[in-house]
């Protein structure tokens, strides 16, 4: 297993400057675009934070000079209600209000807006798209699963051009995977396994958690394909629990990028 912190968020540029993908660029190659001029910002509402990140370009790998989240949980009750979490709407309002004037005194050139599961799987989440609209005067691009998982690829690519195994990329809502053969973009999927909803389905019940796991990991059959390969971890959920790793086992280095953990195969 392989942390990539900064992989969702670079990959995130990647549709601030290209626009968004369709599904059957998944097994496209890059596009060849003339990359912008100036700042590029991007937030990402997800189903727990709400971030805003900044990155000077052109370079093919960016770097932040910019990195704030809010802890907005929009999609704590959706398994239960449907619904975004109504405290969530406020503070998300509320938060990005704050990121866009914040892009604006910074000088971004370019800001887009993306969501991601919750509000795409949420009855209310069009009517939310709107009101964000409305409060930041941008639009809002709602990344569909096939996009999600593409641009979770492209992130990882930019940085790992020779990754090979599975890509995961584990957010409050949803679990994209991505099968990868050195570089090259295989299969995907997109699965209702985020750790809000699996929380939230499973009751914090260990045993009907991992019955969930299995079943609707068991859905995706060429997963049966990726025994023994490199897993790719991407996401604040996977970065968590690195952190946890690192601490009880003692490592010597306190830095999750890259962090690896080796499994003997039985």
């Amino acid at each position: 297993m392989s942390g990539e912190s900064d992989a969702r968020m670079r990959a995130r540029v990647d549709a601030a400057v290209r626009g968004p993908a369709s599904a059957t660029e998944l097994d496209a190659p890059p596009l060849e675009t003339e990359w912008p001029h100036g700042r590029v910002g991007v937030v990402d509402i997800g189903s727990n934070t709400v971030r805003l990140v900044v990155y000077d370009v052109p370079t093919r790998l960016p770097i932040p000079i910019f990195n704030e989240k809010a802890q907005c949980a929009l999609g704590s009750g959706l398994s239960r209600s449907g619904r975004l979490n109504p405290k969530g709407i406020d503070e998300a309002l509320r938060s990005l209000a704050r990121f866009v004037r914040l892009a604006a005194a910074m000088g971004v050139d370019h800001l887009q807006l993306v969501a991601t599961a919750a509000v795409r799987d949420a009855g209310d989440g069009l009517a939310f798209v709107a009101k964000v609209e409305r409060v930041c005067g941008l639009p809002v691009h709602v990344l569909s699963g096939a996009e999600e998982a593409r641009l979770a690829a492209v992130g990882l690519l930019n940085g790992t051009p020779g990754a090979d195994g599975v890509l995961g990329d584990l957010g409050g809502g949803s679990l994209d995977l991505v099968s990868l053969d050195v570089g090259q973009v295989g299969h995907f999927a997109t699965l209702p396994l985020g750790h809000l909803r699996l929380g939230e389905e499973s009751g914090g019940d260990r045993a009907k958690a991992r019955e969930i796991l299995e079943r609707r990991l068991a859905t995706v059959a060429w997963l049966t394909d990726m025994g023994g390969r490199t897993i790719w971890c991407v996401g604040g959920s996977w970065r968590a629990l690195a952190r946890i790793f690192i601490d009880q086992t003692h490592h010597p280095l306190h830095v999750v990028d890259n962090f690896a953990i080796s499994f003997l195969m039985r």
